[in-house]
């Protein structure tokens, strides 16, 4: 582990009502890593995600990124700082085109002036301008040029995946959160998803943190697993650790044998 991680999370605490969804949860991101979070379901993954993106503000506890305390800032000033979050079922607005679901990620527009941009109401300001370029970047580079102007509802289930994704990517962030990014693909679309994953990574030097239940996904994937139980965490390591840890295998992988 290094004396300087992109994300560090210490103690982090959220309940809702009686109930403790996260309690005393820590843990560390490393830049340019793939990590994962897995647990069973009700483990307080989401919540994780959720609170540190700025969806639900801590009970307890710190989250500091790139060495700036986040703690209970708003979603917006997070992603400004340059972490920014897809979900599980992709949130694409279906009746805008794809080139249009990128534009709306990107940070640096003013008001509506960016939509007006690509109808040629208004002339393009800087930053208008920049969006645009970003994105006509951004279509080549997940492969969803071909799909430039058909609307979001119109996309494959996998197309969807990388047109999330992509909106991330608008943002320029440092740190993606991926929450169940293979839910619901097919075995070919899964695969696509993975390869991008792994090529955004290598190629633009990307950090994720993921959250899925497809081991095989999780345990190739990842470099580090963070393994979470009743909101705490019980288990980090390597993919090759995690499968032999006892307390992970009794929580939440099962016996050695459909592990493997």
């Amino acid at each position: 582990m290094s004396a300087d991680p992109l994300l560090s999370i210490d103690g982090l605490r959220k309940t809702f009502g009686g109930i403790v969804a996260v309690d005393g949860f820590d843990m560390t991101v490393e830049r340019n890593s793939i990590s994962g979070l897995i647990g069973p379901n009700g483990a307080g993954k989401t919540t994780v995600f959720r609170t540190v993106s700025g969806f639900h503000t801590p009970d307890g506890g710190k989250v500091l990124f790139d060495g700036d305390n986040i703690t209970g800032d708003s979603v917006h000033d997070i992603v400004e700082a340059g972490l920014t979050r897809t979900f599980q079922e992709a949130r694409t607005f279906q009746t805008m085109s794809v080139f249009e679901n990128l534009l709306v990620g990107w940070t640096g527009h003013q008001g509506e002036q960016l939509l007006r941009a690509t109808t040629g109401i208004r002339s393009y300001r800087e930053d208008e301008q920049a969006a645009i370029d970003r994105a006509e970047q951004l279509l080549s580079y997940m492969g969803l040029e071909g799909v430039r102007d058909q609307r979001a509802s119109q996309l494959a289930v996998g197309e969807r995946k990388l047109l999330e994704v992509a909106r991330a990517l608008m943002t320029e962030p440092e740190l993606i959160l991926l929450d169940e990014p293979m839910a619901g693909l097919p075995t070919d679309a899964t695969s696509d998803v993975i390869e991008y994953i792994e090529r955004i990574r290598a190629e633009r030097d990307q950090t994720f943190l993921i959250i899925e239940h497809d081991m095989d996904t999780i345990m190739s994937l990842c470099d580090e697993i963070t393994v979470m139980d009743a909101g705490r965490k019980i288990a980090t390591g390597p993919p090759a650790e995690i499968r032999n840890d006892e307390a992970v295998v009794d929580a939440y992988l099962g016996t050695e044998a459909e592990i493997q």
